[in-house]
């Protein structure tokens, strides 16, 4: 499980099995009754590309964290007894990583600050998170921010529909960064 960022160009296989490990841990989320959203490079891609960026290391998947708490053991248990592999992040600012057919996972838990979701000294409008949008990624629909445009603004900046190529989808800077 290496989780470190390897920019590099995915093939069809591996985006493929990417593709897989996302249908069945959304499966898993949605058996539960999680309420996620696709979020990060795998959003933007969608949106962008109309699919994975092939240089993006990761799938970011967002919950709010008073779902998240909620629901992290019962998560893991399944997300374990599906094959996949799972690794918890920092106390503070909770997270699982999430391993499987070589593809790294990340649900992340977003709390609630006044009119923010913060994590880590990032943040987003609250708002974006209340009524979740759908946006498809591969023939499946999944839940996303919404508007989605206006999460990928404060995500990456005015410029998100340009890709940057070699840097990976998380070295924008971006309204999103700020002390919280």
């Amino acid at each position: 499980m290496d989780d470190t960022f390897q920019f590099r160009n995915r093939t069809e296989t591996e985006l493929k099995s990417r593709q897989r490990g996302l249908e069945e841990f959304a499966e898993v989320l949605e058996r539960l009754g999680a309420r996620y959203f696709l979020a990060d490079g795998a959003l933007l891609g969608a949106v962008r590309n109309g699919d994975f960026i092939p240089w993006d290391d990761d799938v970011g998947i967002w919950m709010k964290a008073e779902d998240f708490r909620i629901l992290v053991t019962a998560i893991t248990a399944e997300i374990e007894s599906s094959g996949f592999h799972v690794t918890q992040g920092h106390r503070r600012n909770p997270k699982l990583n999430i391993y499987m057919y070589g593809e790294k996972f990340e649900l992340e838990s977003w709390r609630r600050r006044g009119t923010w979701r913060v994590r880590w000294g990032l943040k987003i409008p609250a708002h974006l998170l209340d009524n979740p949008g759908q946006i498809q990624l591969r023939g499946r629909f999944y839940p996303c921010p919404n508007p989605h445009e206006e999460f990928l603004e404060h995500r990456y900046g005015e410029d998100w529909k340009t890709p940057i190529v070699g840097r990976g989808t998380h070295a924008v800077k971006s309204k999103l960064s700020g002390l919280c």
